[in-house]
């Protein structure tokens, strides 16, 4: 399941799991999808690199410095995990 979870937290998945960040979600319908978006692609084929989703993501969806910089930290944190 992918999305705002609880406490404003983004639920990731990520290999086939759920993985729940404790970051707050800023506002913002663009970077909710592009954390589907890399979600998705990532569940296709777990060999994409983060760092090319990220990028692409950025454009795909127009995510600002700022949203682009919560996206690096918050997926970084899921994939650690």
């Amino acid at each position: 399941m992918n999305g705002q979870g609880l406490y404003g937290c983004i639920n990731l998945t990520l290999s086939r799991k759920v993985t729940l960040v404790p970051s707050p979600l800023p506002e913002g319908e663009s970077l909710r999808q592009a954390v589907k978006w890399i979600s998705d692609r990532r569940l296709d084929d777990a060999s994409q690199r983060l760092s090319k989703l990220i990028e692409e993501a950025s454009v795909r969806y127009d995510l600002s410095p700022l949203e682009t910089d919560f996206l690096w930290r918050a997926m970084s944190e899921a994939a650690k995990k």
